[in-house]
């Protein structure tokens, strides 16, 4: 494997030079540091501080040669089943280590004094800041030649095996950087502290089940999901890992289950089933899918909360 790097150039453009010898020291140094730090964490935080929360498949277990899979998760079939695996030693290393100091942080604002909500609030952004790193620095991450940048694993709503990737610096500025994504969250929070509204409340709850009273809402707003077109909770849970564990103490009710919750996602899962004859999944009690049948009776269920908790005269817009 051959590795490179580039750097802005003093003209137009980037410039680029292969790695050199002191490059891949460094490089195979991380793992030296990485077991250090791991089971430093792990002893303070009595929790794996990689993720080592398997990637979902179809009976709950972690993959195994010749076992059943969803087809957009097909890394597992190359070794990749937890979601830690798809990292690398030195990403691992500095992620981990990002989640530490977003923990420090927190800790620091009590002793210093500081509202128990506003510190909540302000590690809650650097934690997606660091969220948002970790999508762009892994294995999966790809190199763009056209914008000359590195892009998240996410460029579709799956996760394809990757023959090689590129690897941000998290210090420098770049696109998927560390410093880009408090950039980002900081441009978001300064635009919404000049809107001179109420603050919305935002609460998490069961599109089937909703806690309100009947005729409740003036309107209601949503883009149910269609079918298998996204599996969302399986491809969430890449972020879910990561924030539960810098922020998970501070939103126990958020991060309960090892991963997100899927019981009562509406979905149609049987069509992305590989592995197996979709005919005979439902022969086996260990085989969680949802049909076709399933995903329209849920829906059906969402949509009569909708009709309940909404007034006479209010407008229900579904995207």
């Amino acid at each position: 494997m051959e590795y490179a790097s580039c750097k802005p150039s003093h003209t137009l453009g980037k410039s680029y030079r292969l790695a050199e010898k002191k490059d891949l020291e460094f490089f195979k140094d991380a793992e030296k540091h990485l077991e250090k730090k791991r089971k430093e964490l792990f002893d303070k935080w009595g929790t794996d501080p990689v993720p080592d929360e398997i990637i979902s498949t179809p009976d709950g277990k972690e993959y195994a040669p010749g076992g059943v899979l969803y087809n957009f998760t097909p890394v597992v079939l190359y070794g990749m089943t937890k979601w830690g695996d798809l990292f690398n030693f030195r990403q691992k290393l500095t992620l981990i280590t990002f989640v530490e100091k977003v923990r420090q942080a927190h800790e620091k604002m009590l002793e210093e004094g500081y509202e128990q909500e506003y510190a909540r609030a302000v590690v809650s952004y650097l934690a997606k800041g660091v969220d948002m790193t970790a999508a762009f620095t892994n294995m999966l991450a790809r190199w763009e030649n056209t914008s000359e940048a590195i892009k998240q694993l996410y460029s579709r709503q799956a996760l394809p095996m990757l023959w090689d990737y590129a690897e941000v610096n998290p210090f420098s500025g770049s696109s998927g950087s560390l410093e880009t994504g408090w950039e980002y969250y900081a441009k978001v929070i300064g635009h919404c502290i000049q809107v001179n509204t109420p603050p919305a409340t935002v609460k998490q709850a069961s599109a089937i089940s909703l806690p309100y009273p009947d005729d409740y809402f003036d309107a209601v707003i949503t883009d149910p999901p269609y079918y298998d077109n996204v599996p969302y909770s399986d491809l969430s849970d890449f972020f879910y890992v990561w924030l539960k564990r810098a922020i998970g103490d501070l939103y126990p009710e958020l991060f309960a289950t090892p991963l997100t919750p899927k019981t009562e996602e509406i979905i149609d899962s049987l069509c992305l089933l590989r592995g197996m004859p979709k005919g005979k999944a439902y022969e086996f009690d260990d085989i969680k899918v949802k049909r076709k049948e399933d995903f329209e009776a849920m829906l059906a269920k969402a949509f009569k909360e909708i009709e309940r908790t909404l007034k006479p005269e209010g407008i229900a817009s579904l995207e």
